[in-house]
C-alpha cells in the first residue's frame, strides 16, 4: 500500500490508466493492475464529485420570467451576456439582490453542431417590465425538474452535463419536453478561482 500510495502521489500520474500502465511496467500482475485501475476509478469519480461538490435534487419549479437575447453557438457568450447586462442597467434590474443570469439551450450539441446550437441568453425577471429592439420576452413553463448545484471551471461544463444526464438514466428519470438550461448565482470573473456557481436543470417526468 506504501507504494501504491507513492505512485499515485507522483505528479505525473494524472489519470488511473497512467498508473495502471505504470504497474504493468514495472512488472506488477495485470489482474492486480486491473483490479486497481477499477478501484481507482471509482474514488476518481468519487473525489471529482466531492471536488465540485454538487446537490442534486428533483423537485417543482414555479413559472420563471425572461427577458432574454438569442444567441447563436457557443462561442462568444460572453459577448451577449455582457449585451444583456448592459440594457438590464438601464432598467435598474442591476440593483435587484435577486438579479440572476440563464442559458436555455434550445438544441442538444449531440446532435446540432456546436457553431449552430440556439441559445437564449436571458435575465430572470421578478417584476413585469417593457422590452425594446432584440430584447423579448419568454418564460420557462413550471414543471419538475432535475436540479445540479455546482461550482465549475468553464472546461467542467460538459462533462458535468453527460454527468447529470447520467444520473438521470440511472434513476430512472425520463427527460420531458422543453429545454435544458443553466442558471448562474455569481459572475464567475470575481470569483477567486474564477468559477461559476451554477445550477443545472432538466425537466422529466
Amino acid at each position: 500500500m506504501q507504494l501504491i500510495s507513492r505512485i499515485i502521489n507522483k505528479p505525473f500520474l494524472r489519470s488511473v490508466e497512467l498508473l495502471v500502465k505504470y504497474l504493468l511496467l514495472i512488472n506488477y500482475n495485470y489482474k492486480f493492475s486491473l483490479n486497481i485501475l477499477r478501484i481507482l476509478k471509482t474514488h476518481y469519480i468519487c473525489l471529482i464529485l466531492i471536488a465540485m461538490n454538487p446537490t442534486i435534487e428533483v423537485k417543482e419549479v414555479p413559472v420563471i420570467n425572461l427577458a432574454y437575447l438569442s444567441h447563436i453557438g457557443y462561442a462568444n457568450q460572453e459577448e451577449t451576456f455582457d449585451k444583456l447586462v448592459t440594457w438590464a442597467s438601464t432598467k435598474g434590474l442591476l440593483n435587484s439582490p435577486d438579479f440572476k443570469m440563464l442559458t436555455i439551450f434550445h438544441d442538444s450539441p449531440k446532435v446540432t453542431p456546436l457553431d449552430k446550437v440556439r441559445l437564449s441568453i436571458c435575465v430572470v425577471l421578478t417584476k413585469p417590465i417593457e422590452v425594446e429592439g432584440e430584447v423579448k420576452l419568454t418564460t420557462i413553463k413550471k414543471g419538475n425538474y432535475i436540479i445540479g448545484h455546482y461550482e465549475l471551471l468553464d472546461a467542467e461544463f460538459a462533462p458535468t452535463w453527460r454527468d447529470l444526464f447520467a444520473w438521470m438514466n440511472k434513476q430512472g428519470y425520463q427527460k420531458a419536453d422543453g429545454p435544458t438550461f443553466e442558471l448562474f448565482n455569481n459572475d464567475f470573473r470575481s470569483h477567486p478561482e474564477k468559477k461559476f456557481i451554477v445550477d443545472f436543470y432538466i425537466p422529466v417526468v
